[in-house]
């Protein structure tokens, strides 16, 4: 992001010369614009962006994974199928309403995210040419006879249409009879309406604009007028979590999960590694009891069976604990008696090893009797500027020079670094390349 500001920045500059010729000031300009991309380029990655990547990832790790409740669903379904019945019904009386035609665009628009668990922002931007010209799938006998019947009436009923979605990749989206047939009287209503613009595209046109109707802002405020107790929790990504820690917990097959994870737009990897339910969760159900039971050495007793099969006595957990809570229930005199005979017998060692340390005689120290004084020696303009020059590339880049890189700045310049063994070359490099 920032290297596209300085193109774009530096693109303005070009763009306001006069025949793509600089002055003066706009070659300074440049200059600076150069030097900043080239810095970005060469140190970003290493002191801000993987910095700032492992401090989002670690609070990730112990943040936690809200799911949408059962209750608050049916609680939002509910009030989306009676907003929708409310609003037909004042729409028959007066289709000019304009108020029930966007409260029922917002209740066909949020069941359909809820039944597909499918991204808001694909299902706001449907297009009213794209529902209309949907082709109408031929089945083929050999899918038939692989179909139970349920199966069979469901391809039957219910309508299937492919839209744009994420990076550009097409996603099947369902709809219901109610739902289509919603559909249907929402556009014969839109025919008669004058507060809808003819040139918009959308099947979900916001009322007096040529933009749709954004599908977010629609479960938000429908979650809140529904009476859920965590409306919070009912969005399209949550949803769609929902629908995945199901199918973990259903376990279904390999193949079943691909084309759960292409019906909801993503791979089978993101869909494991992002939409499944917490490892959390599934850590302190399921591998405790494999923990527990190596633990306890009980490893033979469950041989050949998974972990939903092993039970466990969780009594076993507090077993640790029960000879410190006996302590804890002892009468307070006796426990008083033992801490006072504990306490001398304390007393007495600390006596007798202090005695023992007195006896020993201390080893004298040997003092120097001149010690050697170190002298600091300045450095002279002519060393700094040899070594800045010398090691400019070092600075730039935030590098310490190596041994053999001090030992030839001195070869090279015998003369004015005679004096300065390689450490404290390295040393003015590195504050040079610090500061």
């Amino acid at each position: 992001m920032l290297k596209q500001c300085c193109d774009i920045a530096e693109f303005t500059l070009l763009k306001h010369c006069d025949n793509l010729t600089l002055d003066e000031a706009q070659s300074s300009t440049q200059k600076s614009i150069i030097n900043m991309r080239s810095i970005i380029e060469k140190q970003w990655s290493y002191e801000v962006s993987t910095n700032a990547s492992k401090e989002i990832f670690q609070k990730k790790w112990n943040m936690p994974a809200f799911l949408p409740l059962t209750s608050d669903i049916q609680l939002f379904r509910n009030h989306l199928i009676h907003v929708q019945n409310v609003s037909i019904q004042e729409l028959k009386n007066n289709p000019n309403n304009q108020k029930s035609f966007k409260n029922l665009e917002e209740s066909v628009l949020a069941q359909l995210i809820l039944l597909n668990r499918r991204r808001s922002g694909e299902f706001q931007r449907l297009f009213i040419n794209t529902y209309l010209t949907a082709p109408t799938e031929i089945s083929q006998e050999e899918v038939d006879l692989s179909l139970s019947e349920m199966e069979r009436q469901l391809t039957k009923q219910l309508k299937r249409i492919v839209i744009w979605g994420k990076r550009g990749c097409g996603v099947p989206i369902l709809f219901t009879p109610t739902l289509q047939k919603t559909i249907t009287f929402l556009l014969k209503t839109r025919e008669v309406v004058d507060f809808i613009d003819e040139k918009t595209p959308y099947l979900f046109a916001l009322p007096h604009s040529i933009n749709c109707i954004r599908g977010s802002d629609a479960i938000r405020k429908l979650s809140v007028d529904s009476g859920a107790k965590n409306p919070e929790n009912l969005t399209s990504t949550k949803l769609r979590k929902q629908v995945a820690t199901i199918a973990q917990i259903l376990n279904i097959s390999d193949g079943d999960l691909e084309q759960l994870s292409t019906f909801l737009g993503h791979s089978k990897d993101v869909h494991k590694q992002f939409y499944r339910l917490s490892e959390s969760a599934f850590q302190v159900a399921k591998v405790s009891k494999l923990l527990l039971m190596l633990e306890n050495g009980k490893g033979q007793e469950f041989r050949g069976k998974n972990l939903d099969e092993i039970n466990i006595n969780v009594d076993a957990l507090v077993s640790d604990v029960e000879d410190y809570s006996s302590e804890v229930d002892k009468p307070l005199e006796s426990r008083d008696a033992n801490n006072t005979v504990e306490n001398n017998e304390k007393v007495q060692m600390k006596k007798r090893i202090s005695n023992k340390i007195k006896s020993v005689p201390l080893p004298k120290k040997n003092v120097l009797l001149n010690p050697k004084k170190f002298v600091r020696v300045p450095w002279t303009e002519a060393e700094k500027k040899v070594t800045t020059e010398y090691f400019q590339k070092h600075i730039l880049l935030n590098k310490v020079p190596k041994k053999e890189e001090c030992d030839d700045l001195k070869k090279k310049f015998p003369e004015i670094m005679m004096n300065k063994p390689w450490k404290k070359k390295r040393a003015s490099g590195y504050r040079s390349a610090v500061h």
